[in-house]
This record gives C-alpha cells, structure tokens and sequence, in this order.
C-alpha cells in the first residue's frame, strides 16, 4: 500500500481506469491512510505569512486554526455587513473602532442601522420630533402626522355650509371669522336651496294629486 494525495491519486483513478499508479493493477477502492495523515498533522511548518513578520510555529493540524482566528498578519473582512474594507486582522481592531458600517440602534424607534445609515435615518424616524408640515409650529413625532392634521388649525377643511352649496375651503383657524364674513352668501344659498325645495314638494304633491284621480 503506497501513500498518495488524495486529488492526484483520484485524477489519475479516473484518467487510468482505476489502477495503481505504482503497480499498474486494476483496484477497485481507495482507502485512506490514516497513518501516514496522522504523521503529516504532526509535521512543524510555519505560517505562510512568516515573510510578514508572523512568527507562528506549529504542527499542521493546527495551522488552519491560526490562519482563520489569529494570525496578525493575514488579510481579513471587516466583519460588519456592507463594509469592503480588508486588513491584516492587526489592525482590525483600530478599523472597528470608526467603521462606518458599526451597527447602532435608534435612540427613539430602537431600529438597528450601520452607522453610515444614521442621518438618512433621522429624515424617516417614525419617532423624530419635526415641526407640523403644515406650519403651525406645534412639535410632534412623525408617525403622529396625521391624526394631528386632524385638528391642526392649518388644515384646510370644507365650509360646514357645503351641504347648501357652498364650495369654499379654507384653514380651520378661519373658520369662524369666515362663518361671519359669509353671512350673507351662506343666507342666499340658504334661501336658494329652501325655494328649491318647496318647488319639488309642490311638484311631488302634484304627482300624488294625479295618481289619486
């Protein structure tokens, strides 16, 4: 039994049709050799990185974990997601400490955001106090807009007379001052819609007068 890496040995299992690269007879499994692996996990190497002044000596079965947790020279991502930066892991730490892409959480809505995303996030804050957009320069939290829309003095509301006819709007701190200043429009609308009623009662009092004859 030789000892052969194992993705040569299964390129040329396939290649020559399943035979022994030593002795050309035709096999028809491949084993590993534990042996022999335990031997290479056991050899000292250094980190491939030593030309960087990393200074790690050790077996081979522990370089893997070196390479990927500590080594101080090897290139890594910041960890923080949308973040493109990449440094030795040495450096990492000083990087972390102003990345743009360090999570923070809203001090009013509680949503979690990368810090570059901070004053976007003020102009959509459901919590953020802004002044009415109406501009009656009461204080409110944005996501309470709209009900106090509802009773801002600076919303425009219909005349209470429409349902007479009248179609002028204005804002709602007006609303008495043109009450009284329409006085007069409001009483011939008034007057034009009672002259319009009496028309049509007279007119329904006609058609029951000819179905009763």
């Amino acid at each position: 039994r030789s000892p052969y890496c194992k993705e040569c040995l299964d390129f040329y299992y396939d290649v020559f049709h399943h035979r022994c690269p030593k002795c050309q007879k035709e096999t028809k499994e491949l084993l590993p050799n534990s042996t022999f692996n335990d031997s290479i996990l056991d050899l000292n190497m250094k980190c491939k990185n030593f030309t960087l002044n990393c200074t790690w000596n050790g077996k081979f079965k522990d370089y893997e974990e070196h390479l990927t947790k500590f080594c101080p020279k090897e290139i890594i991502n910041c960890p923080n997601k949308g973040c493109v930066i990449k440094l030795k892991r040495e450096k990492m730490n000083s990087h972390l400490s102003k990345c743009d892409y360090n999570e923070i959480v809203c001090p009013k809505c509680q949503l979690k955001m990368p810090m570059i995303e901070q004053n976007f996030h003020k102009n959509y804050c459901p919590k953020e106090i802004i002044k009415c957009p109406k501009g009656c320069e009461a204080l409110i939290e944005r996501d309470n807009t709209i009900e106090h829309e509802k009773n801002c003095p600076y919303t425009y509301i219909d005349c209470p007379f429409k349902y007479i006819g009248c179609d002028e709007k204005f804002m709602s701190k007006e609303k008495e001052e043109r009450i009284i200043k329409d006085t007069t429009k409001h009483l011939t609308l008034a007057l034009d819609k009672i002259k319009f009623l009496i028309e049509e009662i007279e007119d329904l009092k006609e058609i029951i007068k000819k179905h009763r004859s």
